[in-house]
This record gives structure tokens, C-alpha cells and sequence, in this order.
């Protein structure tokens, strides 16, 4: 294995990446496209929130000096602000990547040419000409250009360090003060004073650089910066982990990104079959799948990478799923979106009271304005999702599929908040929930906002103020679309009705999903140990049998030698008799002098060796008859535990079989065991494992108790 990189030397090298990566536009003037008037809360602007004006340093006049900048001329209410962008330069694009690639990249046809211009650096001023110096926006590029130029490649990733004392070294040039020495409006004398000194402090040669030819003015909400991007987006991020990983504080998939924590083993789910049986377990499945119209179903490593996202990631970590396009992709997405629905609505279900779920907090924002608002509690957050791609256009699918009516089964009684959806999608029935939104840039966030919560027919606000202040209505005036379609609760106390009801559905929708898992898991179970089970039991018949025929043939042995026995035993009386008898014919000593006795005396020893053997064959017969008692009683013995194993065996695959067979009935559609493994590579891998009718409905259904719980959980009042 290759040794570990070191999560700084990995993370310098991503910063200078992202510090010589600007946010270009064709020309100075792209910098902000037209825009028609705004709403602002339904409310008809008279003007433009952004406007690009012209801006000619030569002419000698600021932009807030010209008629564009005069609040009589352009209409504004008194409670009107405006704040103006003023770009100090921009860089151009072609000669300053040119001067970058001209001592590393030699020339060559792979070399992409840049074009148009970037940013250097933006400074906000107030509606009088009062720069904000706090709020000059610097050039991540036009830094990491100077830095590149002077030979200092190995700082490049110190832009976050050093940003903050270029940014006042700067934006200093433009506080002007007069004689008293009160401040003044900054002046075209200072602004070129500034021009000059970010050329300088940024070391940035003046052939690659335009003065500006545009200035922007914004009306409303000027906390927000006019231009989307100017920098990377991941600079402060990065920043923000690299912080973390000198502190010993990286997350599980902050590891895994970074290569801290590579697997021991990596695991082959197209050639183990033990490891893709694992994951297509049933008790991995998510309670919940995305209701899509049938017979949609993931197919077998579509449902094997849910259910190991869903298993592997529940404390934090990383997975990647890789596929060409067309391969399900986003269907496998739509799962893990339901299965995080589920899991949010796990923790909803924990609050007595949905108002509960909130902490409400006192806030006192930017200028000292005080807001009270309510912070949601910490078990029900992190369930968000961001989809991100360097593909916008995917993204864009994606996020605007999942709300689409022919998404969902229509079979199902699924609606949240459809007509609210339609109206930001822009097409009437044509979504079954406000689900996803296509967000990422500042007019698609800012968009999002007015259709969803403000607008004056399908905007969340009116719903839940027919809630909280009631349906009360002036005579003939029609209620709002959202409250005729969606019917909110009359109040808050049949609000917390409809939450109870909801509540309840879910769960017992949850306790029916939960059973059907397990009795799919005990069927698997069931048919993963069948062969063995089968296998154990004719294991076990076999050496029933064969310790019974040893038991036979040793009580057979043992009959014999208690014949053998006896047999001795009566060789031995008769032996004993034979030489009683023969005792009892010694000759008198008289007839010993006449040599009779020599012949007595050769038979007495006959008799007595006759004898000698039957006592000794009496005693080898009983020891061999003790030996075959033994044996015999544990051939028994061995009989009986062959007897009780089988017995053992037949019992269990007598209740696999018995779940089997109930399973069979239960759980119709594919399951995984000997069969499924014996199909062909087609067969397995187009299959939906367990996702039998019944299963597939359940899930359904979960899908839906969840998203009517989130539903009937939004009783809070507007504002909050």
C-alpha cells in the first residue's frame, strides 16, 4: 500500500489550485446582466435592484456624483438604500495566463487560451461615496498572478492568510479626509491612488490590467454582494480544513476524502458473492424507497449501493458510486432521498409537540437591530442534501425531476405543497411536492425565496398564517390558491390534531414495515442455511445409522463372549471335577513301592496343567466379557447421541422449512439463495432482490406517512 499523504501538503496543493482559479466574464460590461424590477415581497419595485452603470475614471466624476446615483431622479421611498460597487480594475485574461504558462507550459495545441477579463478587486461604497473598507472584495487570481510572476510558487496557498492585510493595505487608499479632518467622499484622486497601490501591493504588471469602465448600484438589500463569484468558492472552505486537520479534528469522510483512513480490504460485490448477499440482507434495506411509478425497482447493485450508504455512512463517512450515463444514477438517488426522509421523520416522531422541535433564541444582526428567532433542535438537522456537480446541467436535472409529478406513483395519495411547487417550476400540475429546488447561485437562492414563502397566492407564509391568524377574510375577497388547495388546519389546536394523526400513521406504518423486514430476513436466513441444513441432517441419519449397526455388532460381541464365558467357566468345573476325581484315585503308599504311583502321578499333573488352563482361559473370557460390556454399552451410547442429533437436525430444517414455506406465501418475487446464484450474470444483476408487491407497497406507504408527518409538523408562525 502506498504510503498515507499528509492532509497539509494535499490541502496546500488544492488551495493554490483554487487561487488561480477566477470567475471570468467576455467583457467588463457581463459583469451583471439587465434585470427586469423585482417584487420584493409582492410589492411592484419601481427600479432595479442591480444596475450596471457606466463608470469613466477620465471623466473625473464618481458614479454617485451623476444622475443615477440621485434619489429624486431614480423614484426612491425614504426607506430606500443604495449601495454602489465600484471594480478598482480587471485583469486580462489572455496576457496575464500567458505571462503564468510562459516559464512551465510549453506551447502546444492541448493549451486552452483565455480569454475575456476578471475582477481584480471590488470595493462597496454607501450612497454618498463613504467607501466601506470592510467589504472590498480582493482577487484571489490576481494575487496568486503576482505571487506566480515573482517566482514565489510555493506561497500559493497562503492566499486566506495574507487576504485580510491586503484588503486593508488597499482599501485604506480610499478614506479621504478634508482639512478639519473629517472624512469625505472618496474622490477619482483617491480612487486612482487606489488603483495604483493594489498594482503594487499585489505586484501585478500594468499591461495585464484595464481600469474600469463599469460601476454597480444596488437598491434594497445591499448586504449582499452584487456579483455571484469573484473567487473560488472553496478557498474558505479549504481554509476551514486545513484549520481542522492541524487540530486533529477531521470528520469520517474528511478522512476518507483525504486518504486518512483508507479501507484494510477492498471487497469485489461483482465476484463475492458473500459480500453482495451481505448488503442485499433485507435488514439493510431503508424503511422507505421512493414511491416511483411501478414496476420502476432498483435492480441488484443499484439496491446493494442504497443499502450500503445507508449502513455505512449513518455516522459520517464517504461513498463513492460511480457509473456512465443512463445507468440509474439519480434512480439510486431518489432512494437515499427517501431514506433520509425517513430518517428525519424518525426523529420528528420523537417530540410530543412539533413546536418542541424549537429554541427560540434572541439575535441582535449587523447596525444592532434585534431579531428573535427559533433554531431548530440539533437531532433535526443534517438531514439536508446538496446536490453538486461540475456539471451544472446535471445538476439542474436532478434537482428539478424530484418534484415532477410523474416521479411518484399516481396510485399514491402523495401531494406537499404541489401547487407551491408548480408555481416555482412554472408549470401548472406538474409537480407532486416542494421537495427539491434548483438554488447554487444568488438569483436562483433569492427566486426561490419569493415563490416559496412570498408570493401572494402559493407562498408558505399564507398557509401558515391561515393557521396561526385564521382563515378571516374581507367580504368577497378569495383566500390565497395555497389555502384553497391545501386546506390548512383552522387553527393551531386542529393543527395539533392533524400532527397526532400523523404521528401515529407513521409509526404504525413504520411497525408494519419493520415485521415485513424481519420475516424477509428470517426467510433469507432460512434458505441461506437450507442446503446446510439438509447437508446436517443426512450428516446426521448416516451416523445414526452407522452407530447403530457399531451398537449391534458390539452387543453381538458381547453375547458372545458371555458364551465364551460361560463355556470357560464349565471347562473349568469339569477340568476341576476331572482332577477331584482323579485325586481321589491315588494309590496306596503299599502299591507306590510296587511302582503304581509313578503312573497316577504323570496324570495328576496333566490334570493339574488341565487345569491351569481353564482357570486361565476363565479369566481371559471374563475379562473379554467385561471388555465387551463396555463396548457395547458405548456403541449404546454412541447410538443415543447420534439419536438426539438427528432428531436435533430434523427439527431445525423441519423450521426452515416451516418459515419457508410461510415466506413462499408472504414474500412472492426473487429471493436470494441457491437458485438466485445459480441464475446466469444477466439474471442476477437485472433482478430486484425481495422486493416483493406487498414489500414494495409497504415502503410506499412509509415514503408517504413520512412526508405527511413533515407536512403536519409546519404549524409555526410566519416569521419564525
Amino acid at each position: 500500500m502506498p504510503d498515507t499523504p499528509k492532509p497539509s501538503n494535499l490541502l496546500d496543493a488544492w488551495l493554490a489550485i483554487e487561487a488561480l482559479q477566477p470567475q471570468t466574464f467576455v467583457k467588463q460590461e457581463a459583469i451583471l446582466k439587465d434585470e427586469v424590477p423585482r417584487r420584493g415581497r409582492q410589492k411592484p419595485a419601481k427600479v432595479p435592484a442591480r444596475l450596471r452603470v457606466e463608470f469613466d475614471i477620465s471623466s473625473g466624476v464618481m458614479p454617485w456624483d451623476t444622475t443615477v446615483g440621485d434619489r429624486q431622479s431614480i423614484g426612491l421611498a425614504d426607506d430606500d438604500k443604495i449601495r454602489w460597487y465600484l471594480p478598482i480594475a480587471f485583469i486580462r485574461m489572455k496576457p496575464a495566463t500567458e505571462m503564468l504558462v510562459a516559464g512551465f507550459e510549453p506551447e502546444g495545441p492541448e493549451r486552452e487560451v483565455a480569454s475575456g477579463v476578471s475582477i481584480l478587486a471590488m470595493v462597496p461604497f454607501d450612497e454618498k461615496g463613504f467607501p466601506v473598507t470592510s467589504g472590498l472584495i480582493l482577487s484571489s487570481f490576481g494575487w496568486a498572478c503576482g505571487m506566480v510572476l515573482a517566482g514565489s510558487l510555493d506561497e500559493l496557498h497562503r492566499y486566506n492568510e495574507v487576504e485580510e492585510e491586503l484588503r486593508r493595505e488597499i482599501a485604506d487608499t480610499l478614506v479621504e479626509t478634508a482639512e478639519d479632518g473629517l472624512q469625505i467622499p472618496t474622490s477619482v484622486k483617491a480612487f486612482k491612488k487606489c488603483m495604483a497601490k493594489a498594482m503594487e501591493v499585489l505586484r501585478l504588471p500594468k499591461d495585464i490590467l484595464e481600469r474600469p469602465r463599469v460601476a454597480i448600484r444596488v437598491i434594497g438589500d445591499t448586504e449582499k454582494d452584487p456579483v455571484d463569484i469573484i473567487n473560488s468558492f472553496y478557498l474558505r472552505d479549504l481554509y476551514r480544513v486545513k484549520a481542522a486537520t492541524a487540530d486533529d479534528c477531521m470528520g469520517a469522510a474528511l478522512q476518507a476524502y483525504l486518504a486518512q483512513a483508507l479501507p484494510s480490504a477492498k471487497k469485489d460485490v461483482l465476484n463475492d458473492q458473500t459480500v453482495l448477499e451481505e448488503l442485499l440482507a433485507p435488514r439493510n434495506f431503508p424503511l422507505a424507497r421512493w414511491p416511483a411509478p411501478m414496476p420502476t425497482k432498483l435492480v441488484t447493485l443499484q439496491q446493494a449501493a442504497v443499502n450500503a450508504a445507508t449502513k455505512d455512512l449513518a455516522d459520517g463517512g464517504l461513498l463513492a458510486v460511480n457509473g456512465p450515463p443512463g445507468t440509474g444514477k439519480t434512480t439510486l438517488l431518489r432512494d437515499i432521498v427517501a431514506a433520509v426522509i425517513c430518517e428525519r421523520a424518525d426523529r420528528m416522531a420523537e417530540f410530543s409537540h412539533p413546536e418542541r422541535a424549537f429554541e427560540e433564541k434572541d439575535i441582535v444582526a449587523d447596525g444592532g437591530y434585534r431579531s428573535r428567532v427559533s433554531a431548530l433542535d440539533p437531532r433535526l438537522r443534517g438531514f439536508g442534501m446538496v446536490v453538486a456537480s461540475s456539471n451544472n446541467g446535471a445538476v439542474r436535472n436532478v434537482s428539478a425531476e424530484l418534484p415532477r409529478a410523474d416521479a411518484v406513483s399516481s396510485e399514491l395519495d402523495l401531494k406537499f405543497f404541489a401547487g407551491t411547487a408548480d408555481n416555482i417550476h412554472g408549470r401548472r400540475n406538474s409537480c407532486w411536492g416542494l421537495i427539491a429546488a434548483v438554488l447554487g447561485n444568488q438569483k436562483n437562492r433569492s427566486d426561490f425565496i419569493e415563490e416559496a414563502w412570498w408570493h401572494s397566492d402559493w407562498g408558505l407564509e399564507k398557509y401558515l398564517g391561515a393557521i396561526t391568524r385564521g382563515r378571516s377574510k374581507k367580504e368577497g375577497e378569495e383566500p390565497p390558491a395555497i389555502v384553497a388547495a391545501e386546506d390548512p388546519p383552522a387553527n393551531k389546536r386542529a393543527a395539533m390534531e392533524r400532527w397526532k394523526q400523523a404521528r401515529l400513521e407513521y409509526r404504525e406504518s413504520r411497525t408494519k414495515v419493520g415485521l415485513m423486514i424481519r420475516m424477509r430476513e428470517q426467510f433469507r436466513i432460512a434458505l441461506s442455511s437450507s442446503a446446510e441444513a439438509h447437508q446436517a441432517a443426512s450428516r446426521a441419519q448416516s451416523d445414526w445409522e452407522a452407530a447403530s449397526l457399531r451398537s449391534e455388532a458390539a452387543k453381538a460381541t458381547y453375547s458372545a463372549a458371555e458364551r465364551a464365558l460361560a463355556a470357560a467357566g464349565q471347562a473349568l468345573e469339569d477340568a476341576r471335577l476331572m482332577l477331584d476325581g482323579h485325586t481321589a484315585l491315588k494309590p496306596h503308599a503299599f502299591f507306590q513301592l510296587l511302582g503304581m504311583g509313578r503312573k497316577w502321578r504323570l496324570i495328576q499333573e496333566q490334570k493339574l496343567e488341565q487345569m491351569g488352563v481353564a482357570v486361565s482361559d476363565r479369566k481371559n473370557a471374563e475379562v473379554e466379557r467385561l471388555a465387551a460390556e463396555e463396548r457395547a454399552r458405548q456403541a449404546e451410547a454412541d447410538a443415543q447421541a447420534a439419536v438426539s442429533v438427528l432428531e436435533k437436525k430434523q427439527t431445525e430444517l423441519k423450521a426452515l422449512q416451516e418459515v419457508e414455506a410461510e415466506a413462499q406465501l408472504e414474500c412472492s418475487g426473487v429471493h436470494i439463495g441457491s437458485e438466485f446464484w445459480n441464475g446466469s450474470h444477466e439474471e442476477i444483476h437485472v433482478a430486484s432482490p425481495w422486493m416483493d408487491e406487498k414489500f414494495t407497497a409497504a415502503r410506499d406507504r412509509m415514503f408517504v406517512a413520512a412526508i405527511n408527518l413533515h407536512r403536519a409538523s409546519l404549524m409555526r408562525q410566519p416569521g419564525h
